[in-house]
């Protein structure tokens, strides 16, 4: 069973006073619709659909294109019901899960939840349940029993065989449950913490507070430069360029993985690379150099540590890499996991050590978000 999920970002947010559309705001250097995303992806779905207002396409089209993931941007329509139908006629999965890009709270155990319920529900939402005392105010005042009623959020799963009267609703509804609840039974699946959704100002000041408090973020550099030797393969990001020399280096020298490795370690507070991988040990003695980003990753993952961006540059006049920046990068993505990864490639103009074809230089640099508690 596929399931595909639905990121509605295509409004304008003038409620909140941002300039700009109030999912491309950033907090720790991230956008918020980042944080959705983010939390998507670690449960695992197999596509994901953003819904994007025209304006935002290019912008939101930077952030994720180095991302490994099956993500489609496409644009969304003048209404939230607009927006959907056109993310429906893209969906190839058996479900639809459709979640608010300005809810960037979501819980990954509720995001669990709410996948494991559609394997048993055509269709179901989150919700919680309201806790303030409710009247009913006309040319009466009537108490409501609260406990009957259910404040509703996202996401929301649909299973495909309800796909078409959602294409054929042409009703302002605020979601899609609304045009099934008399006729289908709905998985009602409760939030175990606060999913709110950024509406006013005040409510940014709470999710950033939020999203700030959990995490510390650190940055990490390292610039590391190889000669050429006479004799061997040249290897950089994992790719192996035949009829070029090899890179003078106790491990195999492959100066972008050395680069990203030691930028981790940096950002980790951990040391560098010579410390923890001494080229005096006979053991990293021609040393497939993706084994020491692996073990460095190892070490992250121990300490929560989630890795969220590297750039690398690649300094050097031959090879070309115009070819293989991507791979390299998808290489890179595979073995740390990371949410964005770029790879670059310039010859300084031909200056220096580069100028003169002598070796080869790479530097990196990453973001990493550290839990406070670990």
């Amino acid at each position: 069973m596929k399931n595909s999920l639905i990121l509605l970002m295509a409004g304008n947010g003038s409620r909140c006073g941002l300039e700009i559309n109030k999912v491309l705001y950033q907090i720790n250097q991230v956008p918020l619709f980042i944080y959705s995303l983010e939390k998507f992806t670690q449960v695992g779905f197999d596509e994901y659909i953003l819904v994007v207002s025209e304006n935002d396409y290019d912008i939101v089209s930077e952030y994720i294109k180095n991302t490994s993931y099956n993500v489609k941007i496409i644009l969304g329509g003048t209404s939230r019901c607009e927006s959907v139908r056109n993310a429906i006629k893209c969906v190839s999965g058996d479900y639809a899960f459709i979640h608010d890009a300005a809810r960037p709270l979501i819980h990954i155990d509720d995001i669990k939840n709410i996948k494991k319920a559609s394997t048993r529900f055509l269709l179901g939402t989150m919700y919680h349940r309201v806790t303030d005392t409710i009247r009913k105010v006309t040319t009466t005042v009537e108490l409501v029993n609260r406990d009957l009623l259910y404040s509703i959020t996202t996401p929301q799963f649909f299973h495909k065989s309800l796909f078409d009267e959602i294409l054929e609703n042409k009703k302002l509804i605020t979601d899609e449950i609304a045009l099934f609840e008399k006729d289908f039974e709905v998985c009602f699946v409760r939030e175990s913490t606060n999913n709110l959704k950024l509406t006013t100002i005040n409510d940014l000041d709470y999710i950033e507070y939020e999203l700030s408090s959990k995490y510390n973020y650190s940055q990490g550099h390292s610039l590391d430069y190889h000669p050429f030797d006479d004799h061997g393969k040249l290897i950089l990001g994992g790719i192996i360029f035949d009829q070029y020399p090899i890179l003078k280096g106790h491990s195999d020298a492959d100066v972008v993985y050395h680069a990203v490795t030691e930028c981790l370690l940096g950002a980790a507070g951990l040391g560098d690379l010579g410390t923890l991988f001494p080229d005096t040990d006979p053991l990293y003695k021609g040393y497939d150099s993706s084994l020491f980003l692996k073990e460095v990753v190892s070490l992250l993952n121990k300490k929560h540590i989630k890795i969220q961006s590297i750039d690398v540059m690649v300094y050097l006049i031959k090879p070309s890499l115009k070819d293989y920046k991507k791979q390299m990068a998808k290489n890179i993505k595979e073995i740390t996991n990371a949410f964005n990864v770029c790879v670059k490639a310039a010859t300084l103009n031909k200056k220096g050590l580069i100028s003169l074809e002598e070796g080869i230089g790479a530097e990196a640099i990453s973001l990493i978000k550290i839990p406070h508690n670990k």
